[in-house]
């Protein structure tokens, strides 16, 4: 009985925050889509790293490419699915921020986290989850850490290292530092 009163908060809690985002993300729809962004921005560079990849360059060694491969492998299984355009762009950015909102929510009943705790995570959700990623990585490692601090939550130490570890392949800034904390609370237990 318990569980399922879990599992149907969780699910009410993902279906507000997925009907926040789309809100968000309708309301900047001609930012997220405009061309300029695509032309001269990192948003296009996105579609270019792949457009080279495919061609037989190498990130690093032919162009530079300061992320993380996971992003990249991210990249090239989406656009191979939905093409190379901004909105199969823009889609696969609102795949992975949906991702994000089922994490948030299974964080919010993992967390036992009281009416107000949560009214302020949907005040305070622009914040915490950009409508606008530049950049594939981002998104992947907002949301492999995300998945770290619940299982670090859970107590399952060795899911939060692997999740960690996924988030510096795909973007190496917070995963040092938070992998580094989780290492330490290990070595101490």
């Amino acid at each position: 009985m318990q569980r399922t009163l879990a599992s149907r908060r969780k699910l009410w809690l993902f279906s507000g925050f997925a009907l926040l985002l789309l809100a968000l993300q309708i309301l900047h729809l001609p930012e997220t889509l405009n061309f300029t962004a695509f032309a001269f921005g990192e948003p296009g560079a996105n579609l270019s790293v792949i457009y080279l990849v495919r061609h037989g360059m190498h990130p690093n060694v032919d162009f530079g490419h300061s992320y993380g491969l996971l992003g990249l492998l991210f990249s090239d299984i989406w656009f191979r699915i939905t093409g190379l355009t901004p909105v199969a762009y823009w889609a696969g950015i609102l795949v992975l921020e949906l991702a994000m909102c089922a994490v948030l929510a299974g964080f919010a009943v993992a967390a036992e986290l009281p009416g107000l705790s949560i009214l302020l995570l949907f005040v305070s959700f622009p914040i915490f989850i950009w409508v606008n990623y530049f950049n594939f990585a981002h998104p992947i490692e907002a949301l492999c850490l995300m998945a770290a601090v619940i299982a670090h939550l859970r107590g399952r130490y060795g899911i939060a290292l692997a999740a960690v570890a996924a988030a510096v392949f795909a973007r190496p800034a917070l995963g040092y530092v938070y992998g580094f904390l989780l290492l330490c609370i290990v070595l101490l237990k």
